[in-house]
């Protein structure tokens, strides 16, 4: 055989050359594809419904993954998809997906979209002043891959309505490429499975093909944080907000890519979903707990990937504040997972741990210790609203847009960053669920007063130094101890020991030498007080703007009760125990007992029904909760209406239903005995009855099922409701009318369209099973009788003040 010619030889060779091209041109498509998908903008097109029932079947609502890259061609799309361990969609699916369409035409609706081909037409729409105007509205067309090649587009006016999805495309080659709304070639998002399951607290996935990255910083200092997502969102775990600190240390914030770096280095894995790195707790003090707890959870549906996202981009914020008394809870508690929440109204939800009990609020004078001031709970939120405000841009939150919401000690440190001048300009509205009324009873007091004793009851300052052995005249002793034996050693051993530094501040020396448990098992600090830099007045001025002397953080406000707060606090008397003994029992003492038991003009009637466990308790719990809550809280807002404190204030009562978290309800009266009486609302309606609802976690939780046909629509309409105020910046917590139509949520901004800002003391929103039930006038109602009786009329914090 004779040899090949040159000739032949080098066409070979060629050809070689040109099939291990297009290998190597293929792989690095797929390669750069593969590396490249988890760094493109991700956004997550979840089902909205709340229905968390139809979650755990295997039928369960489609999501999908919005990967917003160029891709010009269809392999390139597929390549997205598989490295994210999803694929292509088939596109006569998605068009029949009315949930998708809606999505998408939302997308529109906000603008998302940076391209796009338009024709004019006309609409007519409402304008900010309520007056109709014409507006030309623009068609748009926004196309995505699907399975094979084929292509899907939304097509509708540019404000999101009349939108309809489309297959816009034939069957092409694996090579096709996009097309645009006139033709031509472009670069197409892809449009992904989301095969994730949905999470609950008790089966939660975090496992390799559903995680996701995030970069967050710049250059060699750029930190990756890796969590997961599910059929609802994206979510991050355990996200440290703080520098690591030493025990009773103000609390410093990770705000800057080399302190972030420093702590974190180049990669975080988010991933830590149980309660195991809570902040240490007198509750449940068998339970994990860790002091390096400054960390937060964040649940977003958009992972812009970017250190620069479009404005327009980014969704609204809620930093959640958990209660507990100051003593107990967490951020990581289930019960306030944000996936639902951020799932159907698109906001980024941020709930932190903080520190508790005395290691976060132990105060004593300066004279007994300079460094213990308090307040190490409060610097600690503030601390992570910093965070929020240089890093949320990299989950899909917007620093401008931050809404801090609590309930109970969690309202009471929302109605402290209200007050805290440290606390200005970071954040836009408020929501204070189940705090306390500003009055004489919630002033704080100094850090010297701290350490007397109180005759409210509880530990001070002293008495929990007393409790730990740490007390200066504790320490002193010890230390004369040490030294005498130090001595001793001396002589018998001609030796003289190399001793530790004398310490500026012994008693703080002492409370960190001490383990962990020590904290939880003695008296416990649990009070804010005036330290002179978080907290500088003992409350809030509720002087008008012009006359005020001390800081107020003047943004929106949302403010509210449920109806019977304390069924789930308050004193239960004995069986057969006498009314003036369960009051005096309860802690209520004259003048208030006295006006209770002569009850001479009947405002505080008998037991509403025959279900109480003991006798009395309806009249025990609405005096507790009349005298240091509703007369309060009415007094509260009337003032601060007349003096127009903050620029505008929802308030609302929740009035004929709740939903009690099962472990929450020691007295065995806030939930329902029948379908008759969940209908009614004759049940007590608690301190944490809306809890649930906010967040629409029954299922995630608890793994509850609705209750009757009705448990979801009013979830529905609380959850929107917070959501809205928070994503309209406090403006309103009714949805605009035109987002409601895209999203399809007409009828849950119809439940509480009456819902008016409080304006000359009416429009207190009453929240029941069908919305806004009605409204009510402060100072006016069932119990305003009972305010009266007991001396706490509608001016009473007023006539405080003057």
């Amino acid at each position: 055989m004779s040899p090949p010619s040159p000739f032949l030889a080098v066409a070979r060779l060629a050809t070689l050359l040109c099939l291990l091209a297009t290998v190597v041109h293929s792989t690095s498509i797929a390669e750069r594809a593969s590396s490249s998908a988890s760094s493109l903008p991700v956004r997550i097109l979840p089902p909205t419904s709340i229905d968390w029932t139809a979650f755990e079947s295997s039928k369960k609502p489609a999501s999908y993954l919005l990967v917003n890259g160029a891709f010009t061609s269809f392999s390139q799309a597929a390549d997205a998809c598989a490295a994210l361990n999803e694929r292509l969609p088939d596109p006569a699916s998605l068009v029949r997906d009315d949930n998708l369409r809606r999505q998408l035409a939302y997308l529109v609706y906000e603008q998302f979209f940076s391209q796009s081909s338009t024709s004019s037409s006309s609409r007519r729409e409402k304008a900010g002043s309520g007056l109709t105007v014409t507006r030309r509205a623009s068609k748009t067309k926004h196309t995505f891959w699907a399975a094979e090649a084929h292509q899907v587009s939304i097509i509708a006016n540019s404000d999101g309505s009349n939108a309809t999805l489309a297959q816009t495309s034939a069957p092409v080659g694996q090579g096709a490429s996009g097309t645009g709304y006139g033709g031509g070639r472009v670069g197409l998002p892809a449009l992904c499975t989301n095969s994730a399951p949905w999470n609950t607290i008790n089966s939660t996935d975090t496992s390799a093909p559903w995680r996701m990255t995030v970069p967050s910083g710049s250059g060699t200092q750029q930190t990756t944080y890796t969590g997961f997502r599910d059929l609802l969102g994206f979510r991050f775990a355990a996200i440290p907000y703080a520098k690591t600190l030493a025990r009773f240390e103000q609390s410093v914030a990770l705000t800057s890519s080399a302190a972030v770096y420093a702590q974190l280095g180049a990669s975080f894995d988010a991933l830590r979903t149980t309660r195991a790195n809570q902040c240490p707790q007198t509750a449940g003090t068998d339970a994990p707990y860790t002091e390096d707890c400054l960390l937060l959870n964040i649940a977003t549906g958009w992972l812009p990937h970017t250190s620069r996202p479009a404005k327009q981009s980014l969704r609204p914020v809620i930093l959640w504040i958990h209660g507990g008394g100051f003593t107990s809870g967490s951020g990581l508690d289930g019960t306030f997972d944000g996936t639902f929440l951020s799932s159907r109204q698109d906001v980024v939800v941020v709930t932190p741990n903080y520190r508790l009990g005395t290691l976060g609020w132990l105060a004593v004078s300066e004279s007994t210790s300079p460094a213990l001031t308090g307040n190490f709970g409060l610097g600690d939120l503030i601390s992570a609203l910093k965070w929020i405000r240089a890093n949320i841009q990299a989950f899909g939150g917007d620093p401008a847009r931050i809404s801090v919401m609590g309930q109970s000690a969690g309202a009471q440190a929302v109605q402290l960053l209200l007050q805290s001048e440290a606390a200005k300009g970071l954040f836009q509205s408020a929501a204070v669920m189940s705090g306390r009324p500003w009055d004489q009873a919630d002033a704080r007091i100094t850090r010297a007063l701290a350490e007397q004793p109180s005759s409210a009851g509880g530990a001070n300052g002293l008495a929990v130094l007393q409790s730990l052995g740490c007390a200066p005249e504790q320490v002193r002793r010890r230390a004369k101890l040490q030294r005498a034996s130090d001595e001793e050693e001396r002589r018998a051993n001609s030796y003289n020991p190399t001793l530790s530094r004398a310490s500026s501040d012994p008693v703080l020396d002492c409370l960190r030498r001490l383990p962990t448990d020590k904290f939880l098992t003695s008296s416990v600090a649990s009070k804010p007080v005036v330290d002179g830099t978080l907290i500088k007045q003992p409350t809030l001025d509720l002087s008008s703007p012009s006359s005020a002397k001390s800081n107020v953080n003047r943004v929106p406000l949302l403010y509210g009760t449920m109806r019977d707060e304390l069924g789930s606090l308050g004193f239960v008397p004995k069986v057969g125990t006498s009314l003036s003994d369960s009051l005096a029992q309860a802690g209520i003492v004259d003048p208030q007992k006295s006006a209770v038991v002569n009850n001479t003009k009947g405002a505080f009637p008998l037991p509403r029904s025959g279900r109480d466990p003991v006798q009395n308790l309806t009249v025990t719990v609405e005096t507790e909760f009349t005298s240091i809550k509703r007369c309060g809280h009415d007094s509260s807002l009337s003032l601060i209406a007349s003096n127009s404190v903050f620029p505008r204030v929802h308030a609302y009562e929740f009035y004929s239903r709740a939903w009690q978290i099962p472990n929450f309800d020691p007295n065995a009266v806030c939930a329902p005995e029948s379908a008759q009486e969940l209908r009614s609302g004759q049940y007590y309606l608690c301190h944490s009855g809306e809890l649930m609802a906010v967040f629409g976690t029954p299922g995630f939780q608890f793994a509850l099922r609705p209750r009757d046909a009705l448990d979801l629509s009013w979830i529905r309409s609380v959850l929107d409701a917070w959501a809205t105020f928070a994503r309209t910046g406090g403006a309103t917590p009714v949805m605009d009318s035109d987002y409601a139509t895209i999203r399809g949520y007409l009828q849950s901004r119809a439940a509480v369209s009456r819902w008016k800002p409080l304006s000359a003391g009416r429009n207190v929103a009453l929240l029941g099973t069908y919305g806004v039930e009605g409204v009510r006038t402060l100072g006016q109602g069932s119990f305003a009788a009972q305010c009266s009786a007991l001396g706490l009329g509608i001016n009473y914090i007023k006539a405080e003040r003057a």
